[in-house]
């Protein structure tokens, strides 16, 4: 991390422009769920991660994990913040895997969304979610096939950008 003018910006991204500090990441929060109406996210995400099934989420670019604590949160069954909620007979039904460049309150996975290839295996995930990182991304077109690549068939892909263009 480096230091410009007070904010704290990443080094893994130097195209990511926008701070990777607190009061960014909780401004950003703020204004997605100020947009949607209190809740932090649009689609049938409650049919994507349907109770009784094992699902698997990917919350790209992360940052402090509030996307993807606030979602723990809202689905009752889904009890624990550490990338993991369990079943009334103790097994898994939802991994939250928060990938940025830091770890901050998960358990975190670190590394450039930026690359050619994501390391996880084809159709891993149910819902995969991203906002705010398109500044940080070399080639858009390349990150959304990659995004697809991921996605298993029933599942669902969240991605929230700024129009920086308006």
């Amino acid at each position: 991390f480096y230091e410009v003018h007070g904010r704290i910006l990443n080094t893994l991204s130097l195209s990511y422009m926008l701070p990777a500090d607190t009061d960014e990441s909780s401004l950003l929060h703020r204004i997605i769920q100020f947009i949607f109406d209190g809740r932090i996210y649009v689609g049938p995400v409650k049919e994507t991660l349907q109770f009784g099934l094992y699902r698997h989420i990917l919350d790209l670019g992360t940052g402090q994990g509030a996307w993807a604590v606030d979602l723990c949160d809202e689905f009752c069954w889904v009890h624990s913040p550490v990338n993991v909620g369990i079943d009334s007979h103790g097994r898994p039904q939802v991994y939250v895997t928060g990938v940025d460049v830091v770890p901050i309150q998960f358990e975190f996975e670190i590394w450039d969304i930026d690359t050619p290839h994501m390391p996880y295996d084809d159709t891993s995930f149910d819902p995969v979610h991203a906002w705010f990182v398109h500044t940080g991304i070399s080639d858009y077109p390349r990150f959304v096939s990659e995004v697809r690549r991921l996605l298993r068939d029933s599942g669902l892909v969240i991605l929230i950008e700024l129009d920086l263009f308006c």
